[in-house]
């Protein structure tokens, strides 16, 4: 996470700019089968019932921490995961502290 914000500036208003940016244009919303934004996501499944057969399953989604958000090979995140991600980043660089 600081090897992220390392370019960015260290004055408060560049900070914010720099990552909002950086979130804007690095998570995605996830879409659902027929390319629609949703929290919950379609996984297929291999399944033993007389022979190996291909389920679908819906399952809920479940938020990530900032670090996993950026991990993903092809980051994506709900309203939630984008927030604290860019609240993790500004804290790194410009030291926010929450009372």
């Amino acid at each position: 996470m600081k090897r992220i914000t390392k370019g960015f500036p260290n004055e408060l208003e560049g900070a914010v700019k720099a990552v909002v940016r950086f979130v804007a244009g690095h998570v995605e919303y996830p879409l659902n089968h027929r390319g629609r934004p949703t929290a919950t996501r379609n996984v297929k499944v291999f399944r033993w019932w007389n022979g190996f057969y291909l389920a679908d399953r819906e399952e809920d989604y479940g938020w990530l921490f900032p670090n996993q958000t950026v991990a993903l090979a092809k980051p994506h995140g709900i309203c939630f995961d984008s927030s604290v991600l860019a609240c993790s980043l500004l804290r790194i660089k410009v030291k926010i502290v929450l009372r």
